[in-house]
């Protein structure tokens, strides 16, 4: 991940686990435009079966963790220069919380992830697992974790409804500019 950002050109960077199924032009649109219109400074793509913390994010019903992920570049390289692994999605979530930043979770309904178990065996999922969790509470502890998780679920729906917000006040001075454009079909 720090050798694209340190490689990437752009000043946004995304990141996409390579396990994805059913993920669409339509879903990356989603992910990038809020960060291109500069409504936010980092957008989450949450799956429907987002193997990491599956359990936790199906009891908070948040995918905050997840992967997918476009982001200014600077965030990126501040926190992966610190992390690497499992723990760089706790390390940017909590750099995101710390400094205020805006953030959105965009739910992926047709887009799933397979879960580890599925991909490398039991007994290889579940080492995995261990391996992530402690990578991850190396960072962030277990409580800080699922305070960070309600929190970013919180935040997340207030910039979505201010974004929402914005976008039908964008939408209703269209319509008012191009109905103060047209004659009035009622007067001869």
């Amino acid at each position: 991940m720090l050798d694209g950002c340190i490689n990437s050109t752009n000043d946004s960077v995304m990141f996409l686990d390579a396990d994805l199924v059913g993920l669409t032009t339509n879903n990356i649109t989603q992910l990038v435009k809020p960060i291109l219109n500069g409504s936010v400074d980092m957008s989450i793509g949450m799956v429907k079966h987002d193997s990491r913390f599956y359990i936790m994010g199906q009891i908070i019903g948040h995918g905050s963790m997840s992967g997918q992920r476009v982001m200014k570049k600077e965030i990126a390289l501040q926190n992966l220069k610190k992390v690497n692994g499992y723990s760089a999605e706790a390390m940017i979530n909590k750099y995101v919380l710390e400094n205020n930043l805006k953030f959105i979770v965009i739910n992926w309904l047709n887009v799933k992830a397979l879960l580890r178990f599925k991909e490398i065996g039991i007994r290889a999922g579940i080492r995995s697992l261990i391996i992530s969790f402690k990578e991850i509470f190396i960072i962030i502890s277990p409580l800080k974790i699922i305070k960070h998780l309600i929190l970013m679920r919180k935040l997340s729906t207030q910039y979505e409804k201010n974004i929402k917000k914005c976008l039908n006040q964008i939408s209703v001075r269209k319509v008012l500019r191009k109905n103060l454009h047209q004659p009035n079909q009622d007067t001869p």
